[in-house]
C-alpha cells in the first residue's frame, strides 16, 4: 500500500484480515453457481455452523450471488 513504511506493512500483514471474494453466476445459462453462493451464505451464517463463524471472524468475505450483468434470465429472439 502506498505510503506505508516497512514496519507498518509488516504490522498490517501480521494483524490484518484476508479478503476472500467469491462470486457466482457469470452467464445467464449458469444458474447453479448463483444458487450455490446463496446456500454457501446460509451455511456460513447458520447458528449450527460455529466453525464457520470462526472463519468469518478472521476474514473479510465478499460473497456475490451473481455478478452477471444480464441477470439469471435466459431469453431468445426467434
Amino acid at each position: 500500500m502506498k505510503g506505508l513504511n516497512d514496519a507498518q506493512a509488516r504490522e498490517l500483514a501480521h494483524n490484518g484480515k484476508v479478503i476472500v471474494h467469491i462470486d457466482g453466476g457469470l452467464h445467464a445459462t449458469e444458474v447453479a453457481p448463483a444458487q450455490h453462493t446463496i446456500q454457501l451464505a446460509y451455511n456460513f451464517w447458520s447458528p449450527r455452523k460455529i466453525r464457520d463463524h470462526r472463519i468469518l471472524d478472521n476474514v473479510i468475505l465478499e460473497l456475490w450471488f451473481s455478478i452477471n450483468p444480464d441477470g439469471q434470465n435466459m431469453w431468445s429472439t426467434g
